[in-house]
């Protein structure tokens, strides 16, 4: 039952209606606000026989058997609405970057022009969009006093008829386009559990990139950058350990590679 149903409980019980939590993870609040639509009230316990003791269990226990079932199909169904679907028409191989669907909280350690290490902490958004036929994923980075020093987005999508792979990086800080992964480069490459592919950086001091996601399931994944300057020999600069928040459901089409 939602909030704005109206309550057909029998007189005398405790109604609590049932809301999902916000799959962000983000508004505040006490807990009890977010899971019931208002507080309980012990004034309006049955005070039949028994009917006070099983209102209480029913409120310990929670859901279950088929309530439960249905719970759990519209915290799916909010989870797919919010971060879309894939088209049935769209080639099967977009499927392959299905595991970027949802929302991620992502460690990076980065090499600094001094050759030292350090960790940086980062987001990443993956979504379905265009009806399904295309993949967006926003990436967004934090530096050590919480500046913002990458924000961007790579949209996804793949040519049946070619065979081949259209990804782009919006930079929005330089305002940039980025091919990622074009065949002059070799093209997205599927070894094993891991996707690869390079591309040519406009603004980085180097000037290739080549990118691996590797260790892919359905609530991580890693992604490892090296640079290049000629690119035959490569040299890693940045690896991001991904992280679902732990707040959400995985959208049930999300499949690792």
């Amino acid at each position: 039952m939602t909030g704005n149903e109206k309550c057909n409980c029998t007189s005398g019980t405790t109604c609590l209606s049932q809301t999902q939590k916000d799959i962000d993870g983000v508004r505040s609040g006490p807990q009890l606000d977010q899971a019931v639509g208002r507080r309980f009230d012990p004034t309006v316990v049955s005070t039949e026989r028994g009917g006070g003791l099983l209102t209480v269990l029913s409120l310990l226990i929670g859901p279950t058997g088929p309530a439960a079932a249905g719970a759990e199909d519209d915290s799916m169904d909010q989870v797919d609405q919010k971060f879309g679907q894939p088209n049935p028409n769209a080639p099967a191989a977009l499927s392959r970057f299905a595991f970027l669907i949802g929302r991620w909280r992502c460690e990076a350690t980065v090499r600094s022009a001094n050759g030292e290490w350090q960790t940086l902490y980062a987001t990443w958004l993956g979504r379905f969009i265009l009806d399904g036929y295309a993949i967006a994923d926003e990436y967004r980075m934090t530096g050590p006093t919480g500046e913002l020093i990458v924000l961007g987005m790579n949209l996804r999508t793949y040519d049946a008829t070619k065979q081949s792979w259209n990804m782009k990086w919006l930079n929005a800080l330089a305002g940039t386009w980025v091919d990622l992964g074009p065949e002059e480069l070799g093209g997205v490459r599927f070894e094993g559990q891991s996707i690869i592919y390079a591309f040519k950086e406009p603004v980085a001091a180097h000037a290739y990139t080549r990118a691996t996601y590797t260790n892919m399931s359905k609530t991580h994944f890693t992604w490892r950058g090296e640079k290049s300057g000629d690119g035959k020999a490569w040299n890693d600069f940045m690896v991001v350990e991904a992280y679902r928040n732990k707040e959400e459901a995985v959208p049930s089409f999300t499949t690792a590679c």
